[in-house]
């Protein structure tokens, strides 16, 4: 198996190929949201995972991935927030500094003593 270290110097690659035909319109197993929603859910988190993997528990971000989100359907394009044809790479520091957008969500956390508490996070997307 092949391995190598992965460090500033020395980056890896994360590249995601992402369906945009037609058929991603269609609803996922049920879930009332269509397979791109769900797509677009993941990709999300993998990118947030992905930033999560470079910080060191502060606001610093070491670059240690290049990543590029390639959409294909009726063509081939850099979807990733940033990028474009001559640059469809973007190091993960960029990618976590400027999202596309960021969204506020209701979450649910553990209160200490048995409950939860319901809070507001925001998620970028």
């Amino acid at each position: 198996m092949y391995s190598a270290e992965i460090n500033r110097n020395q980056r890896a690659c994360l590249l995601l190929l992402i369906d945009q035909s037609y058929s991603m319109s269609e609803p996922w197993a049920g879930t009332g949201k269509s397979k791109a929603d769900q797509l677009a859910l993941s990709v999300n988190n993998i990118l947030g995972n992905a930033v999560l993997l470079c910080s060191k528990g502060d606001d610093r971000i070491f670059d240690y991935f290049e990543v590029g989100v390639i959409g294909y359907g009726s063509d081939v394009r850099p979807v990733l927030h940033g990028s474009d044809h001559g640059n469809p790479l973007l190091p993960i520091g960029e990618v976590a500094r400027n999202p596309k957008r960021t969204d506020q969500l209701m979450q649910k956390i553990p209160d200490g003593v048995g409950g939860f508490l319901e809070t507001t996070t925001v998620n970028p997307v």
